[in-house]
């Protein structure tokens, strides 16, 4: 299913996207969706996504009080599905993304009382169902990010950073498949956000660049053997439209087209 992109600006804790709500005594251009004005699930905001209906979801915590929420707004309501009662296995959500079913996919995780906890959630419109260390295969339940290709198969990013266990997680509705460092063409531990472009390749942000992966083979692009500015990647997006991927690094934006690396920063226009 072919879902929207719509990039976000978080500055200070709180999201930026076109709404009509609360207009910035700075500039009128921008329109501001905070907690305390509408039924926003918190003011730490890891995602947001948009599915094909138009719907706007979010994930979004409040730390001081490990509550944590998905939001679904449809531009008049907001509706919130939050930990606090049972529908999340943790506070923090890192990640959302849509089957072809509609259904929604969500990457969590949480160190309350310093026990690491969290998993993946799956919700169809009616239930909640959760997989986590304790029912399925995952290693850990730390979560980063997770995507949903081409034949509603789940991939999944993990990192728990304590225990040095990170990977990718892959779910087809039946069968887990678990990629490691030390198992598969992965090389590194310490993966983030994940994606896929047109023709079904898995593209994965590490410390140690941006990784690719058909199904077969692995591919590591990093700033010595491609135009990657810098190495630690922390979100990949790809654009539906030319299929090209962005790949977010601390220090830039860089675009890459299959053959040729551009970049977004304040040195490159």
């Amino acid at each position: 299913m072919k879902t929207k992109l719509l990039f976000t600006i978080i500055v200070c804790g709180f999201m930026i996207f076109p709404a009509t709500l609360v207009a910035s005594a700075q500039n009128s251009n921008w329109k501001y969706i905070r907690p305390s004005t509408t039924g926003l699930g918190g003011d730490y905001l890891q995602c947001i996504k948009v599915d094909r209906c138009g719907n706007k979801w979010t994930g979004g915590y409040l730390p001081f009080w490990s509550e944590g929420a998905v939001t679904r707004f449809d531009d008049s309501t907001f509706t919130c599905w939050s930990n606090v009662d049972g529908y999340l296995p943790a506070d923090r959500v890192y990640d959302l993304a849509f089957d072809s079913h509609d259904g929604l996919w969500v990457a969590t995780n949480g160190a309350g009382n310093a026990i690491e906890h969290g998993g993946i959630t799956h919700y169809e419109g009616i239930n909640w169902t959760t997989w986590t260390s304790a029912n399925s295969p995952l290693p850990a339940d730390d979560m980063r990010g997770i995507v949903v290709d081409h034949n509603d198969v789940v991939w999944a990013t993990f990192l728990n950073v304590t225990d040095g266990i990170g990977g990718i997680a892959r779910f087809d509705g039946t069968n887990w498949t678990i990629y490691l460092p030390g198992t598969s063409g992965l090389p590194t531990a310490n993966v983030d956000k994940i994606n896929m472009d047109a023709q079904n390749n898995i593209w994965i942000g590490t410390d140690a660049g941006l990784v690719k992966f058909n199904g077969t083979v692995w591919t590591t692009y990093n700033n010595t053997n491609s135009g990657l500015t810098a190495n630690n990647v922390r979100n990949v997006e790809v654009d539906p439209g030319t299929n090209k991927i962005y790949a977010a690094t601390g220090n830039a934006i860089d675009i890459y087209d299959g053959k040729a690396w551009t970049h977004k920063n304040t040195v490159f226009q």
